[in-house]
């Protein structure tokens, strides 16, 4: 399965040195999922696919290989912050302090969100500023150039 990113990049970019997951945390699939969740919708499959082919390096490394390492860490994040047992879905327990709480858990995941959000605005901003240099690029179809959401309001342009 291709993706844009490889594990090790995405545990390099989203996770903080000291904090890095366990080898195999993250697999293929969790990219996968957020390629097409995260990313398609802003970019389109033409451009995606040359992306796929190695073409656009620079649009790749400048913009989009942070935001998408976010979202798959924003997908994971349950997953590494809850363990599977015999005895069913464990909380971590640690000796020199205590397990985040639910809340705790959901402001992480809604803040590393809106930084990929914010990250992923940014690039509708270069991709429209420059369309001339992606003609796979159809402004049209980018989300961001058809819905907005603020405060909860979703709005229709």
């Amino acid at each position: 399965m291709a993706t844009l990113i490889t594990p090790s990049e995405v545990a390099r970019l989203a996770f903080p040195s000291e904090m890095q997951p366990a080898h195999g945390a993250i697999q293929e699939g969790d990219i996968k999922v957020a390629e097409e969740f995260c990313l398609l919708p802003v970019i389109g499959r033409p451009l995606y696919d040359r992306l796929l082919e190695g073409d656009y390096r620079e649009l790749l490394t400048e913009y989009i290989l942070e935001p998408l390492a976010l979202w798959v860490r924003s997908h994971i994040q349950p997953r590494i912050d809850l363990h599977s047992s015999p005895l069913g879905t464990m909380a971590p327990k640690c000796d020199h302090g205590s397990s985040a709480d639910a809340s705790q858990c959901r402001a992480l995941q809604r803040s590393l969100r809106c930084e990929a959000r914010q990250m992923l605005l940014r690039l509708t901003r270069h991709l429209n500023d420059e369309v001339q240099n992606y003609p796979e690029y159809d402004p049209n179809q980018n989300i961001f150039n058809r819905i907005a959401v603020y405060g909860g309001l979703v709005q229709t342009l």
